[in-house]
């Protein structure tokens, strides 16, 4: 992949349950917040704490929850990696196991976080299909236009008295800004109805707005202002809508995703 990787935090359970069936036995993920990789550690330096995101949870890593189900399912030790270049999901272990995803949206639900098209079977060591739902990869590695880690325009109100004499009123605030657009998206990356012609990723940006915004905070994997890993980032209120725009204005197929967000956190290792 040459784009930049962004995910975003995800629930599982109610609507969005997940189960499948390895090695002849079901299994469900545990409900609760999980992000794809292992950001949740020590190495992850925050601003904000990620359990004070608008869902008021921590989020933990699906790979790790992935092994463990896996493994119990199996009966011998199943590993899940995450590769945060690609986007994809391994999962591997010492001898021939198998994953179906029969039963209906749960399992359909768990198909689609892994990134798989299908069942797997026959073989030690199996690699996600495409991009996981919760996850996207940008067309081309960098942003456009950064702005930040900025403060709010509205730091300070300036007036004057009735005697003429003027004065400003601020307010404290360690909250942090950023502002940037995601350039010459294809429109397949754009529109959820093209995306079936989009076979490297399951989510369009579209998908990716309508999951995160006044809810679930996300990840961007860009190296920015000494951030070698990435950062954390919400979508704010102003930024909740999603208003992709033409490069060129005749010409369906480069298109620019502007993002106005809250800067939560970096990462570093």
């Amino acid at each position: 992949m040459a784009g930049l990787l962004y995910t975003s935090g995800f629930q599982v359970g109610g609507t969005n349950a997940m189960k499948c069936t390895a090695a002849g036995t079901a299994l469900s993920i545990t409900s609760g917040f999980y992000l794809h990789g292992d950001y949740n550690t020590s190495a992850l330096v925050y601003n904000y704490p990620m359990v004070q995101s608008w869902t008021g949870q921590g989020y933990s890593a699906f790979a790790a929850e992935l092994a463990t189900k896996l493994t119990a399912a199996v009966g011998a030790p199943v590993a899940a990696t995450f590769d945060i270049t690609t986007g994809l999901y391994t999962l591997s272990s010492a001898a021939t196991f198998s994953i179906s995803f029969g039963g209906g949206s749960t399992a359909i639900n768990l198909r689609n976080a892994l990134g798989f098209s299908g069942n797997k079977a026959g073989a030690i060591s199996y690699l996600s299909d495409f991009v996981p739902y919760y996850s996207i990869f940008s067309a081309i590695g960098g942003r456009t236009g950064v702005h930040g880690r900025m403060e709010p325009a509205d730091m300070a109100e300036e007036t004057v008295s009735d005697g003429g004499v003027d004065y400003v009123i601020t307010r404290k605030t360690t909250e942090k800004l950023m502002a940037w657009s995601q350039n010459m998206e294809p429109f397949t990356a754009i529109d959820p109805f093209a995306k079936a012609a989009a076979p490297e990723s399951g989510w369009t940006w579209q998908d990716f707005w309508a999951h995160t915004r006044g809810t679930h905070p996300f990840i961007c994997v860009d190296v920015l202002e000494g951030e070698d890993y990435g950062s954390i980032y919400r979508l704010t209120a102003k930024g909740a809508s999603f208003r992709p725009v033409r490069v060129t204005a005749d010409f369906n197929d480069h298109w620019s995703v502007p993002f106005e967000t809250r800067w939560l956190g970096m990462i570093v290792f």
